[in-house]
């Protein structure tokens, strides 16, 4: 009896570990949202570093022990923004590319979980006045299958935080004031 449970959890080990090998290591999540409004009147939520916890679901009600700091600009090329927090861990942010008003891209580093994720949110014409934000992140996972795993769950994840952010962001751009993330 207790042979064939220890096989039986082996052979799962061992399928689950399969698995894990054919299941792509570089995950991209991409959410857009049209917000009927000129981008002028959008990007400046995005563009500003100490803005996300206004309109993203990166904030402290998500997580009470949320800190932010800002070691450089916070706007702009190389701005910059560190963090910790217990339920979604430590990081860092810098923006790695800033084209006003067309494209922010960034370099997302989470230490705890040795992630990289680069970042992007573009901004077009969607014509009458609306603009277009595209939001999509890539995260290389490796080569480590149980890490590659996670892959299906990080993507089902950070796509619902990215339709939440961005009915955030419109809400923040279409009231003008700070109004968190959209509801879960």
């Amino acid at each position: 009896m207790v042979t064939s449970a220890l096989i039986v959890v082996l052979g799962l080990a061992l399928v689950v570990t399969a698995v894990g090998f054919f299941l792509p290591s570089r995950v991209l999540v991409e959410r857009a949202r049209v917000i009927a409004l000129p981008v002028e009147k959008i990007f400046p939520w995005v563009a500003e570093l100490k803005r996300w916890p206004e309109w993203t679901v990166w904030n402290a009600a998500e997580d009470a022990t949320l800190r932010y700091s800002y070691p450089a600009a916070t706007t702009g090329l190389a701005a910059a923004m560190h963090w910790t927090a217990e339920k979604l861990g430590d990081g860092s942010l810098i923006f790695s590319e800033f084209a006003p008003n067309k494209t922010l891209r960034y370099e997302l580093r989470m230490p705890a979980h040795n992630t990289i994720v680069h970042g992007n949110i573009e901004f077009e014409s969607a014509g009458g006045g609306a603009t277009r934000v595209d939001w999509y992140d890539e995260v290389e996972l490796g080569a480590n299958p149980y890490k590659k795993l996670f892959g299906p769950v990080l993507k089902r994840m950070l796509g619902r935080a990215f339709e939440r952010s961005l009915a955030g962001l419109e809400t923040a751009a279409m009231t003008g004031r700070a109004a968190g993330p959209g509801p879960k």
